[in-house]
C-alpha cells in the first residue's frame, strides 16, 4: 500500500515537471529566480522538463511586428530588480521584462527596447492621482 502511495505522489510530481510550449510560444527557465538561458536563445516549442518547485517556466507568445510596443507604456506586475526578470503588462499582454533600475510592483513603465519575447523597460510617468 505504501509503495502505491509513493508511486502516486511521484507520478503527480512528474506531471507538474513536464511543460509543453506551443508553436507560437517561447520560454525561459528560472531556477530560484535566476535565468537559466540567454534571452537570445529561449526554449522553443515542444516538451520540456522543469524541476518543479525549484524551477519555473515563463512563457511568451511570439508576435510578428513587436516593434509596435517600443515606446509603449504599461504597468509592472512584479517588482523588477536591477537586471532581473519580472512581468509587465503592455499593450494588453503580459511580457517578461528587465530594467536597469528597481521598479516596484504597480509602477507605470515605458518600453525602451525589445529582445524577442523580452522587453527592456524603465520607470514611466507616475500614476494619475484622482
Amino acid at each position: 500500500m505504501t509503495l502505491v502511495i509513493v508511486a502516486g505522489v511521484l507520478l503527480i510530481w512528474a506531471l507538474f515537471c513536464v511543460k509543453v510550449l506551443k508553436r507560437n510560444e517561447r520560454g525561459v527557465v528560472l531556477r530560484l529566480g535566476k535565468m537559466m538561458c540567454d534571452w537570445s536563445q529561449p526554449l522553443g516549442p515542444g516538451i520540456h522538463w522543469v524541476w518543479w518547485p525549484v524551477e519555473m517556466l515563463y512563457r511568451g507568445n511570439v508576435i510578428v511586428g513587436q516593434e509596435h510596443v517600443s515606446g509603449a507604456e504599461g504597468q509592472a506586475l512584479d517588482e523588477i530588480r536591477e537586471e532581473q526578470v519580472g512581468m509587465v503588462q503592455v499593450a494588453g499582454k503580459q511580457w517578461l521584462a528587465t530594467a536597469s533600475e528597481r521598479i516596484p510592483y504597480g509602477q507605470n513603465v515605458r518600453v525602451v527596447g525589445v529582445d524577442g519575447v523580452h522587453l527592456r523597460v524603465e520607470p514611466g510617468p507616475p500614476k494619475n492621482q484622482e
